[in-house]
């Protein structure tokens, strides 16, 4: 493994990967003793305020997690500025298809 390697060279290495999960089992039987998980969750609604900058009136307030709750509190589309359904739409066909259906070879994607 490229990243076993690395480290065996000194290298102090950082993975990462919507499909960490998955892989951890792998990760862990090449970098045996050598690595850490680190799970990282979305804003909480009080981060996703935070984030979102100015100070809300009650009402923005409760749009916002009106907002929060429909959508989630991914970071990318709030930092960014950029559309969350599309965001989440590209999510969940990545995650299914890149990281479910090519890993477990699973044939028939309709059933």
């Amino acid at each position: 493994m490229f990243a076993n390697r690395l480290q065996r060279q000194g290298f102090r290495l950082l993975v990462t990967g919507s499909n960490a999960n998955l892989l951890s089992s792998e990760l862990a039987t090449h970098l045996t003793g050598r690595h850490s998980s680190l799970v990282m969750f979305p804003f909480s609604f009080g981060e996703y305020l935070t984030a979102a900058g100015d100070q809300k009136t009650e009402i923005e307030k409760r749009e916002a997690l009106e907002v929060y709750a429909e959508q989630g509190g991914y970071p990318e589309p709030l930092l960014k500025k950029i559309d969350r359904h599309d965001y989440l739409r590209t999510l969940l066909q990545s995650t299914l298809y890149k990281d479910i259906i090519k890993r477990f070879k699973i044939r028939s994607v309709q059933a």
